[in-house]
């Protein structure tokens, strides 16, 4: 990220380091900036006709979606509460130590999708941070 010369800096310890931020930016909690965190939901069946989900494997090690990597399941009654929106960040919170962490943002590859319960859906609020800091701060970690 490239600052003109001009950007005065506060230092500030996060993790035990200190590290310099621009000094109208504010230091804040991830659960103040999102304004929603949800699981997906489980399915064992498959559908040639169904809905596209993503899963674990969707989510590449770079932060992307990979377009390439998804089943076709029956859609819930409730697909609604589960559809993906460009900008949604999708975290990946189970199986093995390889897959746990992997973090990726939704940017509308597929017009109409949904995600397993292996992954979270963090939607942020866009007047507080944009979801590309987010999938900064997640893949860093």
């Amino acid at each position: 990220m490239l600052f003109y010369k001009e950007t005065e800096f506060n230092k500030v310890e996060l993790n035990g380091r200190i590290v310099e931020i621009p000094k109208d930016w504010d230091v804040v909690k991830l659960m103040d900036v999102i304004t929603e965190a949800k699981p997906g939901f489980a399915c064992g069946k498959r559908d040639d006709n169904g809905i596209i989900q993503l899963r674990m494997d969707s989510i590449d090690p770079d932060g992307r979606i990979n377009p390439n990597a998804y089943v076709r399941v029956p859609p819930p009654e409730n697909v609604e509460e589960y559809l993906l929106k460009p900008g949604d960040i999708l975290f990946n919170n189970t199986n093995s130590v390889d897959l746990i962490g992997k973090t990726a943002i939704f940017r509308g590859e597929f017009p109409k999708c949904v995600y397993s319960n292996h992954l979270t859906r963090i939607r942020v609020n866009p007047n507080k941070t944009i979801p590309e800091w987010i999938l900064y701060v997640l893949i860093r970690l």
